[in-house]
């Protein structure tokens, strides 16, 4: 018998995921979030004939000294 308090049906070979694994997963998620939003106001547009809705730049990641 073991302490977990899953019981019987405690898998030894479960283990946390990683936080980088978890972000990529989060990430993954919001871009496919992101381009059904953009999809369903793709025709929307300004006066002047710009598109309403946009996605904006996304730069990569600035590293500080």
């Amino acid at each position: 018998m073991t302490d977990s308090p899953f019981g019987l049906f405690h898998n030894q070979n479960l283990r946390p995921r990683s936080p980088t694994r978890c972000t990529s997963c989060c990430a993954k998620a919001v871009e496919a979030e992101l381009a059904t939003f953009l999809t369903q106001y793709a025709d929307q547009r300004l006066d002047d004939g710009r598109q309403a809705v946009v996605r904006n730049g996304c730069l990569p990641s600035i590293h500080q000294i």
